[in-house]
């Protein structure tokens, strides 16, 4: 599909919805090498339940902080910022794209299809803190990559419903990838739309590729490195049963991807024994995001 005709499906399906304000303001600032976290504070008070959000996971049991955290400049200063710039992207993306409350399904329920996103950012993290590859990615973008790599299917239920619908039965009854069959009864996957919503965004181009290409059938050779970690990821959270982003039996693992990872066999055993918080921790940053 050319990029002209990717854009007319593009215009004729779906409108893709504009990065929420304080997300531009905020990630702005933290950006910008001469801010202060005072600065950084005060353009987060400016959305009192960011502002919640950040003291919350400031005096969570997971950072076992001994006194309690009251500032958000103090709080700022025990996360840090890329744990901070996450933080507001996991918010604002879950409000901005959580705004219809569709009846829930068994092939695709909200609640879950968000913890397999949030399971998936988790695990792409420690992926990426493990790799010795030179062409790693941050793990602070990767957990935002393994965040946002199917938000693409939330777009296609608001803007397509049935045939969103159709390809998610069709998935479920023959296991072939959801991708493939949205790309068959609908002309595009979810990971083109997610990339797309990630360029539109002015996110990384890292972040973009890694969305765009997290299904390797639908990518570059070789996979990019983020892609690659995004597809293992993926893959480990449905093997953990951390929520449930569409028909689990699709699920396919990508030997392309994991030879782009440069990861071996025996990895696997290293990371299942980082990940068994995950669900827990994934969780835990559900119920903060709401």
């Amino acid at each position: 599909m050319s990029d002209e005709d990717l854009s007319g499906l593009l215009d004729d399906i779906v409108t893709l919805p504009s990065a929420p304000t304080v997300l531009l303001r905020i990630t702005k600032i933290i950006d910008d090498p001469s801010a202060a976290f005072d600065d950084i504070a005060q353009a987060i008070s400016a959305d009192p339940s960011i502002s919640m959000k950040v003291l919350r996971l400031a005096n969570s049991a997971y950072y076992g902080v001994r006194q309690r955290v009251g500032s958000l400049s103090h709080a700022i200063s025990l996360l840090g910022l890329k744990v901070i710039k996450n933080l507001v992207l996991t918010a604002t993306v879950f409000r901005a794209l959580s705004s219809s409350a569709p009846e829930k399904r068994p092939l695709f329920n909200r609640e879950q299809f968000w913890l397999h996103c949030l399971g998936t950012g988790l695990i792409a993290r420690v992926l990426a803190r493990s790799g010795t590859k030179e062409a790693g990615i941050d793990p602070e973008e990767a957990f935002a990559a393994g965040l946002l790599h199917d938000v693409g299917k939330i777009i296609l239920e608001q803007h397509v419903h049935k045939k969103f619908e159709e390809a998610l039965e069709k998935s479920a009854a023959s296991g072939t990838p959801l991708h493939a069959c949205e790309r068959e009864i609908i002309g595009i996957d979810h990971a083109v739309i997610g990339g797309k919503l990630a360029e539109k965004w002015n996110l990384p181009q890292e972040l973009v590729r890694a969305i765009s290409h997290h299904h390797s059938a639908a990518g570059e050779d070789p996979v990019p490195y983020g892609a690659a970690i995004v597809n293992l990821a993926d893959f480990i959270c449905y093997a953990k049963e951390i929520g449930r982003g569409g028909p689990s039996d699709s699920v396919t693992f990508e030997p392309e991807a994991w030879e782009s990872s440069g990861f071996k066999k025996e990895d696997i055993i290293t990371f299942m024994r980082k990940l068994e918080d995950g669900e827990k921790e994934a969780a835990e940053l559900l119920n903060l995001a709401r």
